[in-house]
């Protein structure tokens, strides 16, 4: 795998990020996850995709449709520059990454 969805992988696992939530649940995890792509400069929404699916120990379970609520929530994200929350003090002590 390349290095980028190895991390975004590990980033899944380790927090415990499921993408089986609903409404806030899910909305969360998609914020997490897309403000940490950005931070270790992933871009493409597919490899955020992709990172979910490989962290899953059962695909079959992910909520359907995840990928819109993802896709959603990463827009907002770029645009408001959620990458650089994660070079503070608070995501060190709150997220394993």
């Amino acid at each position: 795998m390349e290095k980028k969805l190895v991390k975004l992988v590990d980033f899944i696992k380790d927090n415990g990020l499921t993408f089986m939530g609903t409404d806030s649940g899910l909305n969360s995890d998609c914020v997490l996850l897309s403000g940490f792509a950005l931070y270790i400069g992933e871009r493409d929404i597919d490899v955020l995709v992709a990172a979910v699916y490989a962290a899953r120990s059962n695909p079959v379970k992910t909520v359907v449709g995840f990928e819109f609520e993802l896709e959603r929530v990463f827009k907002y994200a770029e645009l408001n520059d959620y990458g650089l929350w994660w070079n503070g003090e608070d995501a060190e002590i709150m997220y394993v990454f």
